[in-house]
């Protein structure tokens, strides 16, 4: 759902996949949105991301960290050889941050490390500065 788009036009998944062709998936001087969101390549790249988000899903950590940045799955997928399927590596400091969290509590506190599920962009503000 998300794309960068290079000065040149040359559209990828993100940043971090520049180079990389199995990532470009076209450029916005010879392509609709909408052709390279029906683009083959994409298409295997959505499928892919939902079935990794499902194996991942069943985690204990998956609430925090919600599957982890895909290009960064991606990198642990050929690069570690300890790569789990089912959890993006971070459980043990999640974990270690709920248990910190939980043993600083007041009595009776309940306390959640879980990130709200976003439904789109969301954008970033600076607390410290009034709106207007």
């Amino acid at each position: 759902q998300f794309y960068i788009v290079e000065p040149n036009g040359d559209i990828a998944h993100c940043d971090n996949f520049l180079g990389d062709p199995d990532y470009q998936f076209g450029n916005i001087t010879t392509q609709t949105f909408a052709e390279v969101r029906s683009d083959p390549r994409m298409q295997r790249l959505v499928e892919q991301n939902k079935a990794e988000l499902e194996a991942m899903s069943s985690c204990p950590g998956f609430d925090v960290c919600q599957g982890w940045c895909p290009h960064e799955r991606y990198t642990s997928r050929h690069h570690n050889p300890d790569h789990d399927p089912g959890c993006c590596g971070r459980l043990p400091l999640i974990d270690h941050f709920r248990h910190d969290r939980r043993a600083k509590a007041p009595t009776g506190v309940a306390v959640s490390l879980s990130a709200p599920r976003r439904s789109g962009p969301q954008e970033a503000r600076d607390e410290s500065r009034p709106t207007r």
